[in-house]
């Protein structure tokens, strides 16, 4: 991975998501719903509704650990670029990820079977959650090969081997990341988008 981060704005991320849109409909995989990880993906599904004319149903993919990082997001937005890179690349290439197990609950009841499903994250580092909410729909009825993972940024070869379209492939600061300095208005949009319901 290069020194350098992408950073991808709020303004940026139309365009980006119509790429990743387009990259979707050229495959010729047409779903019939959008499954999003909360809430990280709440903005990049809202764009997909909207580009593919799909519903969405919001997915929670938790591992342990996440409420730490959340508490050290202040000391990460205070620290330098160069550094919050460096420590993006440590915690990549650590593995970490890869060995904790997720949690996935659905907050909406929805019948799967017989479905056409669009998993939809912001981004697929160790594939671990993707994997796990894979792993979940199937469960459900989903048959594999009516099931497809889209992210905004894939960024070691085993979240690239669970994302099955991308856009970037290096880890990025998107509008909510934590370092991000447009994170405080991400996260209102966030909290005011309204997904279709399928």
């Amino acid at each position: 991975m290069s020194s350098s981060t992408p950073i991808v704005t709020l303004a940026e991320l139309p365009a980006f998501m119509g790429r990743l849109a387009d990259k979707i409909r050229r495959s010729g995989f047409a779903p019939d719903v959008i499954v999003y990880v909360e809430s990280g993906a709440r903005l990049p599904a809202a764009h997909l509704c909207g580009e593919l004319r799909l519903g969405a149903v919001p997915v929670r993919a938790g591992r342990p650990g996440r409420g730490i990082k959340r508490l050290l997001a202040p000391l990460a937005r205070a620290l330098p670029r160069g550094l919050t890179n460096a420590l993006r690349r440590v915690e990549e290439s650590s593995g970490v990820h890869a060995r904790t197990g997720r949690r996935v609950e659905f907050p909406v009841a929805y019948d799967f079977r017989g479905r056409t499903v669009l998993v939809v994250d912001d981004a697929a580092d160790t594939g671990g959650t993707l994997a796990a909410v894979k792993g979940a729909l199937l469960g459900r009825g989903v048959e594999s090969g009516r099931l497809r993972c889209a992210v905004l940024a894939a960024t070691t070869p085993p979240g690239r081997a669970q994302a099955d379209f991308y856009v970037l492939e290096l880890n990025s600061v998107l509008p909510w990341s934590t370092d991000s300095a447009e994170r405080r208005t991400a996260l209102a949009l966030m909290a005011e988008a309204k997904l279709p319901a399928p």
